[in-house]
């Protein structure tokens, strides 16, 4: 569904006439729509330094165990004969954990998969906010459509009843067709009024996606009836490849593979290296 959605998007932003700049407040286009949401919407933000973070995490994954140091002091500041540092005991020792194995090359792996993951998450998050941007937009110009036809049918029934109202003053026509008329008047303003009412929830809609409570553009533009040519099947086969929906699947299967390798190695033993040196104040002695 998300990708005849965005297929969709894709037509209505080679179909839509390009405004300039200085024209946006008086009509909007899809593309410049489009432009307005990447520019000022929260996500795209946060998705920035969420990719910052994991890519700090695979360098992380990647390293190999440190280098520890550990400095111990015993007999410090005692009673008696271990008052102060007479009886002082300092060890200073360096430790380093030898992994068999390629276990840093496979964390490194696992956490690039998971990048890839959030990645291709923030893709389908993407994907899935510009089709609501599309989506909203075509209510927009189906709205403004249906205002044209109902004022436009008001009009005609004003018109004709402006007729009529002369025939029975002339004595051409009954009363009862005036009075008809005056109601058809009455419903057809109520149909025009809600058609309005439609339209202004509808562009509100549309700008609130990037952070407007007020629209500042007076109409949406697009020629929802130009029909595009279609693609060749190849074309389509290559971005039915790309889809998120199927690169999540693919990465979730990379994903428990990484995981099920790093479970084997753990299994083997890592060589674990320690030495230091000791100092002793009591026979000045190390």
């Amino acid at each position: 569904m998300r990708f005849g959605i965005f297929m969709v998007l894709m037509w209505l932003a080679t179909t839509v006439s390009y405004a300039d700049e200085s024209k946006q407040i008086s009509a909007l286009n899809l593309s410049q729509a489009i432009a307005r949401v990447l520019d000022n919407n929260l996500q795209t933000g946060i998705n920035r330094f969420k990719a910052k973070a994991m890519a700090a995490r695979i360098r992380q994954a990647q390293q190999s165990t440190p280098v520890e140091m550990t400095l111990e002091i015993e007999n410090f500041s005692g009673t008696g004969r271990f008052k102060n540092t007479d009886q002082l005991e300092t060890t200073l020792s360096l430790s380093k954990v030898f992994e068999s194995g390629n276990k840093p090359a496979l964390r490194g792996e696992l956490a690039k998969q998971q990048a890839l993951q959030l990645s291709n998450q923030q893709d389908s998050q993407h994907l899935d906010l510009l089709a609501r941007v599309a989506q909203q937009f075509i209510h927009v110009v189906v709205n403004q459509q249906r205002l044209k036809i109902a004022n436009d049918h008001l009009a005609l029934v004003k018109h004709t009843y402006q007729t009529i109202s002369k025939r029975v003053a002339a004595g051409k026509s009954h009363r009862a067709e005036k009075r008809q008329l005056a109601i058809d008047v009455a419903r057809s303003e109520i149909k025009a009024k809600h058609a309005q009412h439609e339209l202004m929830i509808s562009r509100l809609k549309l700008a609130s996606h990037w952070g407007e409570t007020q629209p500042q553009f007076s109409r949406a533009q697009a020629s929802l009836f130009s029909l595009p040519d279609i693609d060749d099947f190849s074309r389509l086969e290559t971005l039915l490849t790309s889809n998120p929906d199927l690169v999540h699947l693919a990465t979730e299967e990379r994903i428990a593979q990484s995981k099920q390798r790093l479970a084997e190695l753990r299994r083997s033993y890592d060589l674990s290296i320690s030495g230091g040196a000791r100092y002793l104040s009591e026979s000045n002695d190390t």
